[in-house]
C-alpha cells in the first residue's frame, strides 16, 4: 500500500524565525532600490524642468529678438538641440563694451 506523504522537512520555530529576518531582509533590500529609482526619476524631472524654464526665460525671449537661433531650426525640440548667436547676437557685446 502507499505510504502517507510526509514532508522531507519538519517545521520548527527555528525555521520560521529564520524565514522571517529573511523576509525582512528582502524588504528592506527592495524599499532601497525603490528609494534609489524614485531619486533618480525625481533627478530627472528637475533636470527637464530646468531645461524647460531657461528655455522660457532666456533662450525664447533671445530667439525672439533674434540674437540666437537654433542649431537644429527644424527639430526645436530635440534634445540635442543648441543653440548659436547670430550676426545681431554677436555684435550684442561689442556694443554693450563700447557704451561703458
Amino acid at each position: 500500500m502507499n505510504k502517507p506523504y510526509s514532508p522531507p522537512y519538519r517545521l520548527t520555530s527555528a525555521i520560521v524565525s529564520l524565514i522571517a529576518r529573511i523576509g525582512e531582509a528582502v524588504g528592506r533590500l527592495s524599499a532601497q532600490e525603490t528609494s534609489a529609482a524614485s531619486r533618480a526619476q525625481s533627478k530627472a524631472q528637475t533636470v527637464a524642468q530646468s531645461e524647460s524654464m531657461l528655455h522660457a526665460l532666456m533662450a525664447a525671449p533671445l530667439s525672439a529678438s533674434e540674437l540666437i537661433e537654433y542649431t537644429l531650426p527644424d527639430k526645436p525640440n530635440s534634445r540635442l538641440q543648441k543653440y548659436r548667436p547670430t550676426g545681431k547676437g554677436q555684435a550684442m557685446p561689442n556694443a554693450v563694451m563700447a557704451q561703458e
